[in-house]
């Protein structure tokens, strides 16, 4: 007859509980879940992590996540080297990713996900697709990204790096002022673009987005037309960001009521007009000087 409270029976079955766990532990296959305040260094094999409150987790050389990290509340997630299936950013949180890469695993779901107020800030490492929906935040300032879909109103500045296809939907924003788009670039729905440095290729604009170019020296080919600030048609357009440097676009389509819009930088602007009010003083003074004379 079986008794729980046997402790010959007791210690036979945490022998058999060592003997399963053991290469488990060994291997790093075990989940792990943060909460509070607790950190994690991830150096190895584990199928998903969950953090919480303000924990925090760090991913370096050797960490392989092959199914997902969930990150809640205002953790944050530092991923410097290793691989990762899928990353999924929610409230308040933070993923900083810096190196490493993502890898298709047993849930190919999308490489990083971007829900609600959360930041994701991207300065290296290489991922497949990446979604951002709600009013997160998202900073790419090195990496590269093969396909980036942003929603919703999520908001996207981009500085450097590379991307092989971007998509503006819904009410986003997005700010270009480096990097390159290798292929293809669309704006949709009520999307806004601003774009004032970088580098791309083929652009689509349409439903009643906007996209904004800011430099000097705009040139237009055959098939588009300048009425105003707005370009309409299709066609190749070139020109120089504010810095001299050169720059061309392909725009393959440009919708009825979509809008892009060729204007001189905000800098330029701002010269233009401290150069006004340095006129416009030059002649109040003139006047002065003149009504001096005449008394």
């Amino acid at each position: 007859m079986f008794k729980q409270n046997n402790p010959i029976t007791r210690f036979s079955l945490a022998i058999v509980f060592l003997a399963v766990l053991g290469p488990l532990a060994q291997n790093g296959r075990c989940d792990f879940t943060l909460w509070g305040n607790q950190e994690i260094t991830v150096n190895s094999t584990t199928p998903t992590g969950t953090l919480h409150d303000t924990s925090r987790a760090f991913l370096v050389s050797g960490a392989n996540i092959f199914n997902k990290l969930l990150v809640h509340d205002h953790s944050t997630v530092n991923m410097s080297a290793g691989h990762v299936n899928s990353i999924y950013s929610y409230e308040y949180s933070t993923v900083n990713i810096s190196g490493g890469d993502f890898i298709t695993g047993e849930y190919p779901i999308n490489d990083l996900y971007a829900r609600q107020n959360s930041t994701v800030n991207i300065s290296g490492g290489s991922m497949g697709s990446f979604l951002t929906y709600d009013s997160s935040v998202v900073n790419i300032s090195g990496g590269s990204v093969t396909y980036l879909s942003a929603n919703n109103s999520s908001y996207v500045d981009i500085s450097d790096g590379t991307l092989n296809s971007l998509y503006a939907n819904d009410s986003v924003t997005i700010n270009i002022f480096g990097g390159s788009v290798s292929e293809s670039f669309s704006a949709c729905a009520y999307s806004t673009v601003n774009i004032s440095g970088g580098a791309l290729n083929d652009l689509y604009v349409q439903d009643t987005s906007t996209v904004i170019f800011y430099g000097q020296n705009f040139n237009l080919s055959p098939g588009l037309d300048l009425v105003g600030e707005r370009v309409t048609g299709i066609g190749i357009m070139s020109g120089q960001w504010i810095d001299g440097t050169p720059w061309s676009v392909d725009i393959k389509l440009n919708g009825s009521s979509a809008t892009i819009l060729v204007t001189p930088e905000p800098a330029t602007l701002l010269l233009l007009g401290l150069g006004a009010a340095m006129l416009a003083r030059k002649k109040i003074n003139l006047a002065l000087t003149s009504q001096s004379e005449n008394i």
